[in-house]
């Protein structure tokens, strides 16, 4: 899953793919943690990493999502983000790995291989 994140707005491709999560931006570095919490995705940005919003995750990547097991990968998803605690000690809040455009193509896809 892939949070595509731009200075207003956040959008999730990939939803059916729960086993990888990370913010692609073009932003610069201090312009993400405002573009985070402008769009309600996220709160701060701290070590390359994005603190986003569970809620607010999950909302947006189910409405993209066409898996029908989906829910569940969800759930999985996340008890796996928290056995490496990913996640906040209240479960509001998952960490993810911000990526810059400049390493990816158009589509957010790696084109690292």
């Amino acid at each position: 899953m892939i949070v595509v994140l731009s200075q207003h707005q956040a959008q999730v491709t990939e939803a059916d793919n729960l086993g990888r999560l990370h913010v692609s931006t073009a932003l610069q570095p201090g312009e993400v943690e405002r573009a985070l919490q402008e769009s309600g995705v996220g709160t701060k940005v701290e070590n390359g990493r994005a603190l986003l919003t569970v809620d607010v995750l999950r909302a947006l990547a189910a409405a993209s999502a066409t898996t029908p097991q989906w829910d569940e990968g969800w759930e999985k998803m996340l008890s796996f983000a928290r056995s490496h605690q990913w996640v906040t000690n209240d479960g509001h809040g998952v960490w993810a790995h911000v990526e810059s455009f400049t390493a990816l193509d158009r589509t957010g896809a790696s084109t690292s291989g």
